[in-house]
């Protein structure tokens, strides 16, 4: 087996792990192949996999403000973790499929 094979192998198997639900859409990763310059950023926000909360926590918020808001009962931890989990499998998805 080359390691081409043994590589795409283990990104199919990386793959697989993503739950259905959080896997982008097939039009996002046909514009991946086809615009070596597209800018990915917005991605999280258009592809609907995260809500407007998840948005929120995610890119409204450092570290310490997100503390706060957990201390303060406006977010739950499993909440936040859940949110970051979600933008983590969307990024992986763009950065495999390119």
């Amino acid at each position: 087996m080359t390691w081409q094979e043994i590589a795409a192998k283990k990104r199919e198997a990386a793959a697989q792990k993503i739950p259905q639900a959080w896997r982008l859409p097939k039009s996002y990763t046909d514009r991946l192949s086809e615009a070596a310059n597209w800018n990915v950023l917005s991605v999280p926000r258009e592809c609907g996999i995260l809500t407007e909360v998840e948005i929120q926590i995610t890119e409204g918020y450092d570290a310490v403000g997100l503390l706060s808001e957990i201390a303060l009962g406006k977010f739950r931890a499993g909440e936040v973790a859940r949110a970051f989990c979600k933008r983590a499998a969307i990024a992986q998805q763009l950065v495999c499929t390119c």
